[in-house]
């Protein structure tokens, strides 16, 4: 598997962590007193918005154009094994939570860096 197409495997594995985890904070942030309450709502319903939109052309590409499918072998303690099979070609991949909790990051850190500023909020809430 070269490059480009591992990438597409992680972001497959990990966009939907990543949207889990932004769900979480969106009911950690309905729960705490914050002053700007709506605007970081607002601009986690776009991330989530963001990741979804993500998450679907990376599922398109990988059915579509490379014919792969992604399933999950094994969960063990510290680490979890992927087996991609296309028609040719099948392999197993094994990342350790705190790999697969990297990737996570570097995806979040990626949408919200190019997240817009949401709209028609009023400024002082």
């Amino acid at each position: 598997m070269d490059k480009g197409m591992e990438n597409l495997v992680q972001q497959y594995i990990c966009i939907p962590y990543a949207i889990k985890v932004t769900k979480l904070d969106i009911i950690e942030f309905q729960t705490q007193p914050f002053k700007l309450k709506r605007f970081h709502l607002a601009r986690l319903d776009l991330a989530i918005e963001s990741l979804q939109a993500m998450f679907n052309g990376v599922r398109e590409e990988l059915y579509s154009k490379h014919r792969l499918n992604v399933t999950v072998v094994r969960r063990e303690a510290d680490y979890t094994t992927f087996k991609w099979m296309s028609r040719h070609q099948s392999e197993e991949i094994t990342y350790t939570s705190a790999e697969l909790k990297q990737i996570t990051t570097d995806i979040l850190m990626e949408v919200f860096t190019n997240l817009p500023v949401p709209q028609n909020l009023p400024a002082w809430l």
